[in-house]
């Protein structure tokens, strides 16, 4: 699954402090801080982080500051930097419980599952309606490996709020990835439902379609879906498996390699290039882009066996190709002699 299959752990919205705020009594700090949200908000995060930094050079302990420069950094993946603001935040304001989800987040993303669990279960046990705590242990136990697990805590999730669409999102390709296909089809398409704004959530779909034999659904969806997310990693792909579909494999892989040089955790990216090298009988570029998804994902388990086979085929092929190298040799020397 994906950044492409898995979404974020939250949606990276942008929100206010749910504890009372510390407005500073410095006005200077405050207009720093509602510049820096804007840009912010407008995903203009170096021009964000230097108005937080000046609002907490005049105000340190501005908690509301604080907290949205550690989103600035975890926007941009500098985790360690975001996980420092994030902490004293949480030192400043204890029951800040969505400041405790971006923290679990962060320790996610940095593979502290033990960790990041802890900040989910304290919110949990602080209010047991917070639905994205279960959301957020559910993608944890994706990571570790135990999709039962997961699907029960994006079920939990559900219970306390019927239309999260990420939730529906990542429950469908975990149900797809443990043979509940019929189970996850009908998860994804209400996400979908839910969020048909949302171009990851039509594209999985559109990917898993192709997969079972639905080539023109699918193909008519990543035409719509090339120009929608045109010059993104999904506008790539989306372009990549229209030429795959035309049997274009060279240009499948092109696109598929764009991708990946975007975003090196794309793992359709990676799924596409291993898939079109495949056609081209690439095969040591097919198990090792293979081998990359893998990493990224171990849940994707046929991709094992896929590997697996490459590597006898490739082994196969080595052991003829000695073979043949030397059928001249013993030619030559049975006609001298």
């Amino acid at each position: 699954m994906a950044r492409s299959a898995i979404a974020f752990f939250l949606a990276l919205f942008i929100v206010v402090l749910l504890a009372s705020p510390v407005f500073p009594q410095s006005v200077a700090a405050r207009n720093h801080y509602k510049v820096g949200k804007n840009h912010l908000e407008s995903g203009r995060y170096g021009e964000a982080e230097k108005e937080f930094k000046e609002a907490l050079k005049i105000e340190g302990r501005y908690s509301d500051a604080m907290y949205l420069l550690g989103l600035t950094y975890l926007f941009q993946n500098n985790y360690d930097d975001a996980q420092k603001c994030i902490e004293q935040v949480i030192r400043q304001e204890p029951r800040f419980d969505t400041a405790r989800l971006y923290l679990a987040t962060i320790l996610m993303e940095k593979e502290q599952f033990s960790k990041a669990k802890e900040q989910l279960q304290y919110v949990i046990n602080s209010d047991h309606n917070f639905y994205q705590a279960y959301y957020g242990m559910g993608v944890i136990l994706y990571k570790e490996g135990d999709l039962p697990k997961a699907i029960d805590q994006w079920k939990k999730a559900l219970t306390l709020e019927k239309t999260y669409a990420p939730a529906y999102y990542n429950m469908g390709l975990a149900l797809y990835l443990i043979d509940k296909k019929d189970e996850g089809t009908k998860a994804l398409e209400k996400a979908i439902s839910l969020k048909p704004q949302n171009p990851l959530y039509q594209f999985s779909l559109a990917w898993i379609q192709y997969g079972e034999g639905k080539k023109e659904e699918a193909l008519r969806s990543f035409g719509k879906l090339k120009d929608m997310g045109s010059g993104t990693p999904l506008g790539l792909l989306s372009e990549g498996m229209i030429q795959y579909g035309k049997e274009s494999y060279e240009t499948a892989l092109e696109w598929a390699l764009k991708a990946q040089a975007q975003d090196r955790k794309c793992e359709k990216a990676f799924e596409l290039a291993a898939m079109s090298c495949e056609a081209l009988e690439e095969w040591d570029e097919a198990a090792r882009n293979y081998e990359a998804l893998m990493k990224l994902d171990p849940n994707e388990k046929a991709f094992k066996e896929k590997i697996g086979a490459l590597q006898e085929k490739i082994k196969s092929l080595e052991e003829e190709r000695i073979q043949r190298s030397r059928y001249p040799y013993h030619e030559m020397n049975r006609i001298i002699k």
